[in-house]
């Protein structure tokens, strides 16, 4: 994988705000946002997303205060 632009603002972000969680074989990586200061950043992620990995993600509203993109 080449090491663009893109793909090292999206390591940063999971390194800063992200997780990665692994159940059984398969992983799943997540990065956590404020929906109020963050939603703009976290549309411009999952646009990274699709643009550097071939993803699409789904933004979730999660404990009325908290923006997951998985």
């Amino acid at each position: 994988m080449e090491l663009t632009k893109g793909t090292a603002e999206l390591i940063g972000a999971i390194i800063g705000d992200g997780y990665i969680y692994q159940k059984n074989s398969k992983y799943q990586i997540g990065i956590v946002g404020n929906p109020a200061t963050d939603k703009e950043y976290l549309e411009k992620l999952k646009q990274l997303i699709l643009t550097e990995w071939k993803k699409e993600v789904n933004i979730k509203l999660r404990s009325g205060a908290m923006v997951r993109i998985l």
